[in-house]
């Protein structure tokens, strides 16, 4: 690293500190810190941030919000995630839900015994988790993931969520098989809360991709819906 691009990053790090006030010491009261930092102001400002970040990148036929009847059979598929996370778990509290987890490292046994039981479903909600940052190593997605995701894909009504960084869509296959594609962008309770309420309408998608990801998602792209059709869960 030059010294000059040093200098460089050392004074935007002092300049920051500069704008926060660090240069005039004040020690801080630390009784009750936790309660401060965690208002109910704060705590309800992080829950409308979160809720306007999911982007709704592909609505073939809006499908989404989802309208089902109660005969329609609708399943949740959760890669490289334990069974019944709290995306599954939100989902259910609007209506039954098929709830499967598949392993990162699932054999092809396994992936096509998955295809061939949901083959009767209306519809099948697929969600990718427990993805890493490390763009080197793939951000985490194994060769299985890959496959299984591209294969779920070609069922009725499939819908893709993706919840980690958004350039993981890139290195995933056969998107346009699906009829809806999500990215969540993170993987914590309330991305993956606030995703399965816009999913059955409980809460309009308004977000836009941050980046572009060639060749199919471009930079401010994003699915607005219109409609709240069922009621809101919220703090």
């Amino acid at each position: 690293i030059e010294q000059e691009d040093i200098d460089v990053k050392v004074m935007k790090i002092l300049s920051s500190k500069y704008w926060a006030g660090l240069n005039n010491y004040q020690s801080i009261q630390t009784e009750n810190l936790h309660l401060d930092l965690n208002s109910p102001a704060a705590i309800a400002l992080n829950n409308r941030l979160y809720e306007n970040a999911p982007t709704l990148l592909k609505n073939e036929n809006n499908l989404l919000p989802l309208h089902p009847s109660h005969r329609d059979c609708i399943a949740s598929v959760v890669l490289n995630d334990t069974l019944n996370n709290p995306f599954q778990l939100q989902l259910a509290k609007y209506g039954p839900v098929i709830t499967v987890n598949v392993p990162k490292d699932a054999s092809d046994e396994y992936r096509d015994s998955i295809y061939n039981f949901l083959k009767g479903c209306d519809h099948v909600i697929v969600s990718i988790h427990n993805t890493t940052i490390n763009a080197q190593k793939n951000f985490g997605l194994t060769a299985a993931t890959i496959e299984l995701t591209e294969m779920l894909g070609k069922l009725k009504g499939s819908i893709l969520c993706v919840f980690g960084n958004a350039y993981v869509l890139g290195r995933l296959q056969g998107l346009k098989n699906y009829d809806a594609i999500v990215e969540g962008y993170e993987d914590t309770h309330l991305p993956l809360q606030q995703t399965a309420q816009k999913i059955y309408g409980g809460q309009l998608f308004t977000g836009q991709l941050p980046v572009s990801i060639q060749p199919e998602f471009n930079l401010d792209q994003g699915v607005v819906t219109r409609d709240v059709i069922r009621l809101k869960y919220t703090i």
